[in-house]
Formats: structure tokens, sequence, C-alpha cells
């Protein structure tokens, strides 16, 4: 088979000596147009964002308000203040009663079947994921003692 032959005429070049026409490189500039209006979308949304947690922080509490007013200064660049003092007893007490409301807390979720990823740090820092020692282990049953990749061993563990 034999595809028919189209002819095919010339095309006429034409060159431009126009200088602002040769400098102009429309990719470039539309890619850092591009850019340019990327960052003023970004700028414009943190913005808003800023703007909406402002107007949302009037009507925090007295701690969610000291709080945030402490963030907004440190994101300006201010030096965090101390913690305020506290008696070790009432410090004692206070760290008794949040262990219980965690403790409760996570009771209540275990209860509802909810899975967070607090339950599961709490998991991974109770040891459940442990894997028991084995009885064959030279370190965990071996005469004298193993320290530093050495086992040393001594006389009177053969007698």
């Amino acid at each position: 088979m034999s595809v028919p032959r189209t002819r095919v005429s010339k095309v006429e070049v034409v060159e431009f000596s126009d200088p602002h026409v040769l400098e102009a490189q429309p990719h470039k500039s539309l890619s850092k147009k591009r850019l340019r209006d990327d960052d003023e979308i970004e700028r414009n949304r943190r913005k808003a964002w800023s703007d909406v947690m402002e107007l949302g922080a009037q009507n925090l509490g007295k701690r969610e308000k000291k709080a945030y007013d402490i963030k907004k200064l440190t994101e300006l660049g201010c030096k965090a203040p101390k913690n305020d003092k506290v008696p070790l007893k009432i410090l004692f007490s206070m760290k008794k009663t949040h262990a219980k409301r965690a403790k409760l807390k996570l009771e209540e979720s275990i209860a509802s079947g909810v899975v967070s990823s607090e339950s599961n740090k709490k998991k991974r820092k109770s040891g459940a994921s442990k894997a028991p020692r084995r009885d064959d282990d030279i370190h965990y049953n071996a005469l004298g003692s193993f320290r530093n990749g050495m086992l040393k061993l001594r006389n009177t563990n053969f007698a």
C-alpha cells in the first residue's frame, strides 16, 4: 500500500529585527509572575488566618488568652516568660490530679472504641510492644558479666 503524496509548499521565514521583541522572554516572566502571585496568595491566606485567630482570641478564657498572647509575642521575637513559681506540695498534687484525669480520659476513650494518637503513645510508653527476653540470650542467662561486647568469666563461675 502506498500513501498518496501531498505537495508541500515551502514556508516563508520572516525575522524581526526589533530589539524589544528579542528581549521579551514570555516564559520566564510568566513563571516569575506566577511565583509572585503564589506568594501573594500565601501572604493573604496567612493574614486572613491571623485575623481570624485574633478575632477568636477575644473570647478565650484567662489561661487560653495568656497562652495566645505569649505565642504571639514569641512570634514577634520576644523571649518567652518563665512559668509561675508554685510550691512543691501544690505542684505534686497538681501532677497527681492531672495523672488521674489523663487515666480517666484514656479509659473513656478505650471504652468508647475511639482510637487516638494519645492512646497509641501511652501504649508505646508502657512497654506493651516490647518483646520478652529469650532464655537462651547470652546477655540474659550467661555466666559472668557481659560488658561492652565482652563476656568476663571468673574462676568462681566454674566451681
